[in-house]
């Protein structure tokens, strides 16, 4: 099958685009995902000081848990006190339900507005090429007894050939020589 200049013109810049939209978005799902965990890094390190703090005070009436309840914790923080020989072990940490939500999110827009702008941008580049590559309304009338411009060179109304254009001196205005 043989495809015109134009249908190639404009499958190789959809392709492109394409290609170029699905690098993009791999690569802004996948960086935002390493700044989310690092900002849960962050508050898993805040919530384990306060925790951490808290379970240095003694607790009121005898609560194991207090640590958990100390201000400024989130509501989802986990914690635990695990008890060794060598002493306490704290531990804490909080789900990773929003990040997941977040990502899912982004990945859903990705996928909706990726097609989208390739579909508009193969509208307008089938539009701009159909343009370009039209002809122009500049090329010379064609011969007298000729009802319109030829197709194929070889036939008795074919175009004229082009005059070169030269200048007559220089500086100058170009005439046809």
């Amino acid at each position: 099958m043989t495809m015109s200049l134009e249908t190639k013109l404009v499958l190789s810049s959809i392709a492109l685009l394409a290609v170029v939209s699905a690098v993009i978005a791999t690569a802004t799902t996948l960086l935002f995902n390493d700044f989310l965990t690092d900002r849960l890094d962050l508050q898993v390190g805040s919530a384990a000081r306060r925790a951490t703090s808290a379970a240095a005070q003694p607790p009121p009436e005898a609560r194991e848990v207090a640590f958990l309840l100390f201000p400024g914790q989130s509501v989802d923080t986990f914690g635990a006190r695990v008890r060794a020989p060598d002493g306490d072990q704290l531990v804490t940490g909080l789900p990773v339900t929003g990040v997941q939500a977040t990502l899912t999110r982004l990945v859903v827009v990705e996928a909706a507005v990726t097609p989208a702008g390739v579909a508009v941008t193969a509208v307008a580049c089938t539009l701009l090429v159909r343009r370009a590559v039209r002809p122009s309304a500049a090329w010379p009338p064609p011969r007298p007894g000729c009802r319109s411009r030829p197709s194929r060179p070889a036939t008795p109304c074919a175009w004229p050939a082009y005059r070169r254009w030269t200048p007559t001196r220089a500086p100058g205005p170009w005439r046809a020589g």
